[in-house]
């Protein structure tokens, strides 16, 4: 039997060929998520519009094997990077003198465990950027690692993390406590689209930071979110065209659109959800990745189930799924 789901999991997907655009291939997607009991799992989707997954083509733990130490409730994110696939979260510290610690370890979960940073055990959200979203080497490779972390004047920050260069910073962005992250690469820039409030009130609002230039942009049409908004990002090379997900508070999905052309957003966002299998719980993250000229949702949905999946044509209307990731 294979180890449950988290009660609020957190999932990571990523494209499981060299190229999610050619296609004389069947594109494949990697859905990586946490289990009941400590551990990273694994499920292969076709990701394409079908969107048919093999209940069988599922890595994980068994219920009875042992606990691992993929911490409880916390966000996953994964990359490309230097011909394989990466997968960051975070793990727990050892405890202190038989205490528990107050301190999550930012860390590689695969293809090996490597801790990288320290950060407060109520900071659980995690993204990551690669220059080379295609699983190939190549010399000049890097990703990013995005998370929250209280920096030396006491105040929250993003954190970047260079996996290339080994080395941590914070960024000028300001983020609000429990912030959802989602960072991506359009081919020359890194962007993390993180929740702020504008001017310092309740107004609580997205934002893209660039962190080459440590600057923000304004999304139009993203307020209103409240706390705790969740959020994803999709980018299409082919059309260089940004689909940014977050949810409002009563967890229904909007989309908004950033034309890499123009680098611009557009003025509004269009609701993808309508009903409480495409909504997302509380406390799940939500995963998005397009492939197949389509862009899948993953996420713990308002009808109480584990296997929430939207595929969303890019039309007003998107297609819900709801038989997918097992338990």
């Amino acid at each position: 039997m294979a180890a449950s789901y988290c009660n609020q999991p957190g999932y990571a997907v990523i494209s499981g060929f060299t190229d999610p655009n050619d296609e004389r291939q069947t594109p494949q997607i990697l859905v990586f998520y946490n289990t009941a009991n400590s551990n990273l799992a694994v499920q292969l989707w076709r990701g394409d519009k079908s969107s048919s997954k093999d209940d069988e083509d599922v890595f994980c733990a068994k219920s009875d094997d042992r606990v691992g130490f993929v911490s409880y409730l916390t966000d996953l994110a994964a990359a490309a990077l230097s011909g394989t696939n990466v997968v960051v979260g975070f793990t727990e510290a050892a405890p202190a003198d038989g205490c528990q610690s107050s301190v999550h370890k930012v860390s590689i979960l695969s293809p090996v465990y490597q801790t990288l940073d320290d950060t407060d055990i109520k900071n659980t959200s995690i993204s990551i950027a690669s220059s080379n979203p295609l699983a190939v080497s190549n010399d000049d490779d890097d990703a990013w690692v995005y998370y929250l972390k209280t920096n030396s004047h006491n105040k929250l920050s993003i954190y970047e993390y260079s996996l290339g260069d080994s080395a941590a910073a914070p960024l000028g962005a300001n983020p609000t406590l429990g912030s959802s992250l989602a960072a991506y690469w359009d081919g020359s820039t890194r962007w993390v689209i993180y929740q702020g409030s504008a001017d310092g009130d309740n107004d609580y609002q997205l934002f893209e930071h660039d962190p080459g230039s440590d600057s923000d942009t304004k999304i139009a049409g993203t307020g209103g979110g409240g706390t705790n908004c969740r959020i994803a990002v999709a980018y299409d090379a082919g059309s260089q065209t940004t689909y940014l997900y977050f949810t409002t508070e009563n967890g229904d999905i909007f989309r908004s659109i950033k034309d890499g052309k123009t680098n611009r957003w557009k003025s509004s966002a269009t609701q993808i959800s309508d009903d409480a299998k495409s909504k997302v719980a509380n406390g799940s993250q939500l995963a998005a990745i397009y492939s197949g000229g389509v862009v899948h949702l993953f996420f713990a949905n308002k009808a109480g189930s584990f296997k929430g999946h939207v595929v969303d044509t890019l039309s007003q209307k998107a297609e819900r799924r709801d038989t997918g990731i097992s338990s």
